[in-house]
């Protein structure tokens, strides 16, 4: 070749290094106006230029946040799949609406796992700790600068190594993340000097673990192995509507390594037992605990999970307490065993009251409480013969037949002759008035036993009566008043009549039925078939007849819509006339037939009538 040539030859090959050189100091401008393919070719050109030479390569910029993002897979599962309701909560649900509250009762946290980014990841930010295992797998980026210049994503090959640019490959598998950059750092300190370096973790390795158990979405999942139980747990779907938010296990080589209760996590931020997962860990969901629910003026109704032996302090603790406008008084609960009771009022501060699996409680709003009662909705109970018997929330103003039309109307089989009205108010007067009647019989029993007698005879019939009353007396303080409302309803009647109703009032309708009573100074008390329509008389008959020392001229019926038929003519409530009649009965009826008294114990009569009239 001549000289000439060769002169050309070597310009045209100097030229061309130094446009090659350019482009790779101004590739970060131009990269983004050149078309992919250009721009592929001009890498490979520009790493024969460079190869072998201590020049800056290509400096290709790599996102700050690749050093924790990490591919993962999972089970194939449905996209916001709506949440399952429990029978419970429907329950919960159905008994706060009938006191008017409107808002509806989620389990606690269960809308923490709803909807949520479906990311096996953590945050891009987190960062690597320094005793970080490496492993096959993971991705290192390597950064040097000053004599020798180069931006490298190194990647752990099967065999735990790793390639760096100009230096012999490096095993790193197993090495603490802590211990990386010394290591790389003399490998190149033999080449180079006057150089500086920076390590850090591209993508990471994946892990396969296992979640079981009452999870929403059971399965084996990859996942960074910087993932923690409550990582997998929380974007998996969470626990099912039949998984336990407070009991989740990290089962790590057939042991428990750890017990995780989210409620820990969600209500104090203790997330103490939360641990890192290593490969073929196995995240446990276990099977809901008993569950109870508050509504009303507290902060965060809901439904709970309850552990053995937790109160109602831990309850409002959960609820985050009561509101402001709440009663800080009582609470209204409802428990399940005794849900035919209905509502019982409870004192909000009851240290050590243990809660019942199933107990729906409601904090009060006293705004409402204080309402005028005529703009106050009502709350009455309606049971027995109707199409829909329950508890349900009235307006005010309602009356007796309206609300048996909000219940669905009666059913085929409805007595309507018999039917119960009960209301608090009435049962507190008669508590009052039985009181005041025991009492009454108290004072004339003591002036009875003080006041001095005659002859022998009447000594003994004295003492004898005594005994009676006493006895009489301790009786009736087993009686329970009814409450009960007499709404004078006629056996012939076809409807209930338009009788207002006050809110606490409780209605029952009962089936026809095929029996009257007999009860008091009679042979055989019991209940007997009705068939033939008897009279009061036929009644006691059947019984054996009237028992000694009984008043029969003041025998009594107490009929099924709550009304009291003498069977002799009377002068207001007592009798004065022994002019017996025998009464017809109707089904349901009870006939009572009182003991005989000396008039000078009319009190203690009283007391015997009140008693079964009462109960």
């Amino acid at each position: 070749m001549t000289t000439t040539a060769t002169l050309i030859l070597r310009s045209k090959t100097r030229i061309a290094h130094l446009l090659i050189v350019g482009l790779a100091w101004s590739w970060p401008t131009l990269n983004a106006q050149i078309p992919e393919a250009l721009q592929s070719q001009i890498r490979q050109e520009m790493n024969k230029a460079a190869e072998g030479q201590p020049k800056p390569e290509t400096r290709v910029d790599l996102e700050e946040d690749r050093s924790t993002q990490t591919v993962i897979s999972r089970p194939p599962r449905e996209v916001l799949r709506p949440e399952a309701t429990s029978a419970y909560q429907e329950y919960v649900n159905r008994e706060a609406s009938r006191l008017g509250l409107s808002a509806k009762l989620r389990p606690f946290a269960a809308s923490l796992v709803r909807n949520e980014e479906q990311s096996f990841s953590p945050a891009s930010n987190y960062a690597v700790p320094d005793d970080y295992r490496l492993a096959p797998g993971d991705e290192i980026l390597l950064r040097v600068w000053g004599t020798y210049e180069t931006d490298r994503l190194l990647r752990v090959d099967r065999r735990g190594y790793i390639k760096p640019p100009v230096v012999p490959e490096i095993k790193v598998a197993g090495l603490r993340y802590g211990d990386l950059n010394p290591i790389i750092r003399k490998s190149f300190a033999k080449i180079y000097e006057g150089f500086d370096l920076s390590v850090t973790m591209g993508q990471l390795r994946g892990i396969r673990v296992y979640v079981t158990g009452f999870s929403s979405a059971p399965g084996a999942y990859t996942v960074s192995n910087l993932s923690t139980l409550v990582n997998v747990v929380l974007t998996s779907g969470g626990p099912s509507a039949a998984g336990s938010f407070r009991s989740v296990k990290l089962i790590r080589q057939g042991g428990v390594v750890s017990q995780f209760d989210l409620y820990d996590l969600l209500l104090r931020g203790d997330k103490s037992s939360d641990k890192m997962l290593l490969p073929e860990d196995i995240i446990h969901v276990e099977p809901k605990m008993n569950e109870a629910a508050i509504a009303g003026a507290v902060h965060r109704p809901g439904i709970y999970e309850l552990k053995p032996g937790e109160t109602l302090d831990s309850l409002l603790q959960m609820a985050g307490g009561l509101l402001p406008i709440a009663d800080p008084r009582v609470l209204r609960r409802l428990s399940v065993s005794e849900r035919e009771k209905g509502f019982k009022d409870v004192q909000a501060s009851s240290p050590g009251l243990q809660v019942a699996p199933g107990d729906l409680y409601v904090a009060l709003n006293r705004s409402t409480i204080q309402m005028p009662s005529q703009n106050k909705m009502m709350h009455v109970r309606i049971e027995g013969e109707v199409k829909n018997p329950g508890l349900p929330l009235l307006p005010p103003g309602t009356d007796l037949r309206q609300a048996i039309e909000q219940a669905g109307g009666l059913s085929v089989g409805a007595f309507i002759f018999g039917t119960v009205m009960t209301r608090p108010s009435v049962r507190r007067e008669q508590e009052l008035q039985l009181d005041k009647a025991r009492r009454e019989v108290r004072r004339a029993i003591t002036l009875a036993a003080t006041k001095p007698t005659g002859s022998l005879e009447e000594t003994v019939a004295v003492e004898r009566q005594l005994k009676v009353s006493q006895a009489i007396l301790e009786e009736s303080t087993q009686v329970s008043p009814s409450g009960r409302v007499v709404l004078g309803i006629q056996a012939t009647d076809t409807f209930l009549p338009a009788f207002p109703l006050q809110d606490g009032d409780s209605i029952f309708i009962p089936d026809i039925p095929q029996i009257v009573g007999v009860f008091g100074s009679v042979v055989n008390p019991g209940v007997f078939e009705y068939r033939n329509a008897p009279t009061s008389k036929e009644v006691i008959d059947n019984a054996g007849g009237i028992s000694y020392g009984a008043d029969e001229k003041r025998t009594f019926v107490v009929s099924a819509n709550g009304q009291t038929r003498a069977t002799a003519r009377d002068r207001g409530f007592w009798l004065v006339s022994s002019d017996h009649k025998p009464l017809p009965l109707l089904p349901g009826d009870t006939v009572y037939v009182p003991d005989d008294l000396e008039p000078k114990f009319n009190l203690v009569r009283e007391l015997k009538d009140w008693t079964v009239i009462l109960t």
